[in-house]
């Protein structure tokens, strides 16, 4: 018992010898966020004395501006400084102290950098090769690329941790991050950007944040889950499809591929081992094979990927063919038809035309030679013949010969 008490007791009187000659321990500095600070975003600056219930007064300094700030905090032992709006004055570097109502201070901390960073230039693309899904052991590549900037400096970051995996200077406007051989470490969301220092070196303009990325490891479990499709054939348009998954143990995740194109992730219920995926409607898009991967923790490492199954449309081609095919038939019927009808004008026109041509006229009347003037009778005389039509008679004479002729009688009468 006497021993952690000598300790205690020892210990307060070198604290107090050390106050008595004014000698202090430095603070400590942070600041909050403590990732990078974009431009006009809050920041606060923390400043902790080892001294809590005490009189203090805290001083910063910012050394590019050559600048202090003093706060007076009473009875307790951390100074705050806050900063609503981050502007490129405010980048460079920090420091701070705390001091007692005697005057008597502590030595200066340690320094803190604080860069300011401009989103001013458009986002990079990036893409991965060979694929977003590989194989344990598998050598994967991570391209980056921006258009019109040859002397910016890229980085590629990864979910969860925020650091660094990497920074290149930028060639052709393209850079490549490779990833020799990938394990459960290599596994996770990517993302890459390019900034571009200033004359400040706290100060940087940058691009937006690219397009995330996914590696996800497959084989690492290694059992094969099972995959089925109901219905498995005569899948028409506008039906409903259930793609089923079935793992080898209860509580599971499945991820669901598409031509080995993530699609979507569903969790099983409690205490079973399969889950099913629902398409509804299905379309032309929705054709190709269908695998399934399941993981249990990490969500990036999967197991094994289970046999294919195909989403084949079945009858998508024939309504469009047979409804062509009727309208050209159709078509086909009608243009018949009208030549029909052209065609039987055609010979109406012709036999009409033919017919007239070889029609005679027809007397009703039996001719007669004309008559000739009487030479004797004077020229200035005039002679009228009158028909009587109630003289005229047709006369039937049969003869032994049993043949009939018909004779026309006229009378004419001089007035």
């Amino acid at each position: 018992m006497r021993l952690p008490f000598i300790i205690l007791f020892l210990g307060w009187l070198a604290k107090q010898w050390t106050l008595s000659r004014g000698q202090y321990p430095k603070p400590s500095i942070s600041m909050i966020p403590s990732h990078e600070i974009f431009l006009g975003e809050q920041l606060s600056i923390y400043c902790d004395s080892p001294y809590p219930n005490s009189q203090q007064t805290f001083q910063l300094w910012h050394e590019e501006n050559q600048q202090r700030w003093i706060m007076n905090a009473i009875a307790v032992n951390r100074g705050i400084f806050t900063i609503p709006s981050a502007q490129e004055a405010h980048a460079g570097k920090y420091s701070c102290q705390y001091c007692f109502s005697s005057r008597r201070c502590s030595p200066w901390s340690d320094h803190i950098s604080i860069t300011i960073t401009e989103l001013v230039y458009q986002k990079p693309s990036i893409s991965v090769n060979p694929s977003e899904v590989v194989t344990l052991g598998e050598r994967v590549t991570i391209y980056c690329k921006s258009e019109g900037f040859q002397n910016a400096e890229f980085t590629l970051q990864k979910r969860t941790y925020f650091n660094t995996y990497g920074t290149m200077m930028i060639k052709m406007g393209e850079i490549q991050f490779p990833i020799v051989t990938v394990d459960s470490s290599g596994a996770g969301i990517y993302w890459c950007r390019y900034c571009l220092k200033s004359e400040s070196a706290f100060y940087q303009r940058c691009s937006n944040y690219s397009d995330r990325v996914s590696i996800n490891l497959t084989g690492y479990w290694t059992s094969k889950p099972f995959i089925q499709m109901m219905p498995s054939e005569e899948i028409s348009p506008d039906s409903n499809v259930t793609i089923e998954c079935q793992g080898p143990r209860n509580d599971l995740t499945f991820v669901l591929l598409k031509s080995n194109k993530v699609t979507v992730s569903k969790k099983t219920g409690l205490g079973k081992n399969s889950t099913k995926f629902h398409i509804s409607r299905v379309t032309s898009e929705d054709e190709g094979n269908y695998t399934c991967h399941y993981y249990i923790t990490n969500e990036f490492i999967w197991s094994v990927p289970s046999d294919p199954v195909e989403l084949l449309l079945t009858d998508k081609s024939t309504i469009p063919i047979a409804i062509w095919a009727s309208i050209a038939t159709g078509l086909f019927l009608l243009v018949l038809l009208l030549f029909l009808i052209a065609f039987a004008l055609h010979r109406k026109r012709k036999k009409s035309s033919t017919f007239m041509k070889n029609a005679q006229p027809m007397n009703t009347v039996t001719d007669f030679p004309p008559l000739e003037p009487d030479t004797k009778t004077e020229p200035d005389e005039v002679f009228y013949a009158v028909l009587n039509h109630n003289s005229l008679r047709t006369r039937q004479v049969v003869d032994t010969d049993n043949v009939s002729e018909s004779c026309t009688y006229a009378s004419v009468a001089q007035n």
